[in-house]
């Protein structure tokens, strides 16, 4: 093989190598900034008042589309469907908290 053969492969090896340097680069500079952002998304969480939550659930369900759903009425009263299965319980906000019963779960802690 020629020098100057070995020089022009010499040179492109470099370059990939540049190539991939400044990728690996970019990529982990990209994923501080992601962090960077949740960090700050993070930061203005906070806690919601009663009236906050109430206002939240209220008329509103919670599911997963395929195993549960929770069904918040204004009145109190929380419909839950688990696997197929109808329970009525209540719900309500006690010290900016929501607080829910059903026959199921107060049977349970009572066993």
């Amino acid at each position: 093989m020629s020098e100057g053969v070995q020089k022009v492969r010499l040179a492109e090896s470099n370059s990939q190598l540049a190539r991939c340097l400044i990728g690996a680069l970019a990529t982990g500079i990209g994923g501080l900034v992601a962090l960077d952002a949740g960090f700050a998304a993070a930061e203005s969480v906070r806690a919601l008042t009663g009236a906050q939550i109430r206002a939240a659930f209220t008329g509103k369900q919670l599911t997963d589309e395929v195993h549960y759903r929770f069904v918040y009425d204004g009145d109190g009263t929380l419909r839950t469907y688990s696997m197929g299965v109808k329970q009525v319980g209540k719900w309500r906000i006690q010290k900016d908290e929501i607080v829910s019963i059903s026959r199921t779960w107060a049977t349970t802690a009572i066993a």
